[in-house]
């Protein structure tokens, strides 16, 4: 049972300290529309590749629209929904599917793995 992440209203942390609330914020929404681009570049790169010039504009409305910090914790206790539907692997986080390209900063640290043909591997 995969699911899809939807688009809801942004949440942003408050902490008192209104100059550091400010430029989290714009950080954050700068770094987001790096990535979107980088994704939208990726997009018009594969429609190069494959000589399909109309490919980009098939991803003009929510494609690339999603941007989370993720913390991944040691599981201290573990439940019947941590298990892959795909062959009962313990996960770390819930299945999903991802928009349409996915940039992902894992700051060197490893351990993301992807299913694909019915294995997983690794994502670099």
């Amino acid at each position: 049972k995969l699911r899809y992440d939807c688009q809801e209203p942004n949440v942003w942390p408050e902490t008192g300290n209104c100059t550091f609330d400010k430029g989290f914020k714009e950080t954050f929404q700068a770094g987001f529309e790096i990535r979107r681009n980088i994704g939208r570049a990726f997009i018009r790169s594969i429609a190069r590749s494959m000589n399909y010039p109309s490919l980009p504009s098939l991803f003009t409305q929510d494609e690339f629209s999603a941007m989370g910090l993720r913390k991944y914790p040691i599981r201290r206790k573990i439940n019947s929904n941590m298990y892959s539907d795909f062959d009962g692997t313990l996960l770390r986080e819930l299945e999903h599917i991802d928009s349409t390209v996915t940039v992902l900063s894992t700051f060197n640290n490893g351990g993301l793995e992807v299913l694909y043909k019915n294995q997983y591997r690794a994502v670099p």
